[in-house]
């Protein structure tokens, strides 16, 4: 029989380590909640001041499709305070059927932005960034970007909306990344769920036989079959979007593969 003195020792130590776990918890939580806030302000203020002002609303809604007798939507961009407020400022990247409008970053570190925001300040949510690997000025064969999947849909929060929202509208899948010096626009080609180990996904190769590999493996694990993708080629330029797929700590990832589709030169100057 357990004395009661022993008891009161267990009651008190498993409290306590409550208590301890619940503050610990607790400060996580507001942690996060004032991480959001300022990456909301920080967001407002970059799209109030460099882009043009369409809303992300209008821009789902009148998206030119590929192929179409309009012209592309070509997303100008003035990256002159983005520059000073973050000189690793490479992009802008839109995606206007799931809301993401913001600018991307890129340094030699792919830690670095999991846990700091456009300011370089220390946070959860972390920011948009181009893979180290990614050359922004001459893109290759396959440009990768990274983000945490949040909950609150800010960074690629928002993209697993995308697998849904295409098996009805797979002609509006379009993205418009802008860097100083091009304004291109990609149509989304692929979307699926993979592991972290899958390296062929993320890569970019230059020889032939890679992106012969590439383009075969982006086809066949395409989850959303209602995208027409037979007409792309191992020629083509591709920028792949790559987040968490599932709970904290899954080691699945979501893939979301687009095609360069139409390009023009840009400049830091423009508005």
């Amino acid at each position: 029989m357990v004395k009661p003195t022993i008891r009161k020792f267990i009651f008190y130590g498993v409290m306590s380590s409550s208590l301890v776990l619940l503050g610990h918890f607790s400060y996580a939580l507001a942690s996060w909640h004032s991480d959001a806030k300022e990456t909301n302000q920080i967001l407002e203020e970059v799209q109030q001041n460099t882009v043009s002002l369409m809303p992300v609303s209008a821009q789902s809604v009148n998206i030119v499709p590929v192929g179409g007798l309009n012209a592309q939507p070509f997303l100008p961009v003035n990256f002159e305070k983005l520059l000073k407020q973050n000189e690793e400022t490479v992009g802008w990247l839109r995606i206007g059927l799931v809301g993401i409008d913001m600018p991307i970053v890129q340094t030699t570190d792919n830690e670095f932005y999991l846990n700091h925001d456009f300011d370089k300040g220390p946070s959860s949510l972390g920011w948009v960034f181009a893979s180290a690997s990614s050359n922004m000025r001459n893109l290759g064969t396959n440009t990768v970007l990274y983000g945490h999947n949040l909950s609150n849909k800010r960074m690629f929060g928002s993209l697993k909306g995308l697998l849904t929202i295409l098996e009805e509208k797979p002609d509006a899948g379009i993205i418009q990344l802008t860097t100083p010096s091009q304004q291109m626009v990609f149509k989304i080609v692929s979307i699926y769920a993979t592991d972290e180990d899958d390296m062929l996904y993320v890569g970019n190769g230059t020889q032939l036989p890679w992106r012969e590999s590439f383009v075969k493996h982006i086809r066949e694990k395409n989850q959303v079959k209602s995208i027409d993708n037979h007409l792309i080629t191992p020629l083509d330029q591709y920028l792949t979007l790559s987040t968490c797929y599932g709970p904290a700590g899954t080691t699945k990832r979501l893939a979301v593969h687009s095609q360069l589709v139409a390009v023009k030169d840009s400049s830091a100057a423009a508005v």
